[in-house]
């Protein structure tokens, strides 16, 4: 079955591109309020290219990941190949021997760390690690023999990160990213980073949700999901659908659980 999204097909067309080789825009920004369908799209465009090049995906809201930049990148290197980052795994290690580290602004300290994380007393000096260890991780990166180009990192949930992970990414992983023309990245939520005086806004596409007015493509999802229509909008389906969109503002986190509450169809 196709997957079930609703008509955000330009967006859509905006993450594919970042598979062509000759991508000009490899960063992609997606913002959007809440339940506009930011994760549902980030999940399609997964699944879209599962099978087409390596992904390496990332929610910033998970707290139980207590998520820092250290940890990314070694989850990063397991899930593209830790003997491809051989480099970078050596010096995160010696880094890592640090007695203090601060992780979601929740700060461990001991002769050991109950969470392995980021050397460094102060955020500021934290983010300075991080960036060395994207030094590293970039090196490797660059060396990393690609069978189905390219590496794609996506992150959601931007502005429910720690200013440890956002000002590391603003300030160290994207602009890493640039000197390795097989990586691409995106970024996903309610606020993201302002981008105005940045090194690479010029290859940065935004997008932004807004709710899907388009009552054809909800019918098309009232189909896909194999749904029918209620007893009070079987006379006219068009119109309830319609006025459901009104109601919603056409808001997918709003309005999919309506239709997912119609009844089977026969």
């Amino acid at each position: 079955m196709s997957f079930p999204i609703a008509n955000y097909s330009s967006h859509q067309q905006s993450l594919v591109t970042l598979l062509e080789t000759s991508c000009g825009r490899p960063l992609v920004f997606i913002s959007g309020k809440k339940d506009y369908g930011k994760t549902w799209l980030l999940k399609w465009f997964r699944t879209e290219v599962a099978n087409r090049c390596a992904v390496v995906a990332f929610d910033l809201a998970a707290r139980q990941d207590l998520l820092s930049p250290s940890l990314i990148l070694r989850r990063c290197a397991d899930v593209l190949g830790s003997g491809y980052f051989r480099s970078f795994l050596d010096k995160a290690h010696v880094y890592n021997l640090s007695r203090s580290v601060v992780i979601q602004n929740v700060k461990i300290d001991g002769s050991h760390n109950v969470v392995t994380g980021d050397a460094g007393e102060t955020l500021k000096e934290q983010v300075l690690v991080a960036m060395d260890l994207t030094e590293f991780f970039v090196a490797d990166l660059k060396n990393l023999a690609v069978q189905r180009p390219p590496v794609i990192f996506v992150f959601d949930h931007f502005d429910e990160a720690g200013s440890l992970v956002r000002d590391w990414l603003v300030e160290g992983l994207i602009p890493a990213l640039r000197a390795v023309p097989h990586s691409r990245l995106v970024l996903a939520g309610r606020e993201l980073p302002r981008t105005g005086d940045t090194s690479w806004e010029s290859e940065l596409a935004t997008v932004t949700l807004a709710g899907v007015q388009d009552a054809t493509a909800w019918r098309a999802l009232v189909k896909l999901l194999k749904k029918d229509f209620p007893a009070q909008g079987a006379a006219d389906p068009d119109v309830f659908l319609e006025g459901a969109i009104l109601a919603t503002k056409g808001i997918p986190g709003t309005l999919m659980p309506i239709i997912q509450a119609f009844p089977p169809a026969p």
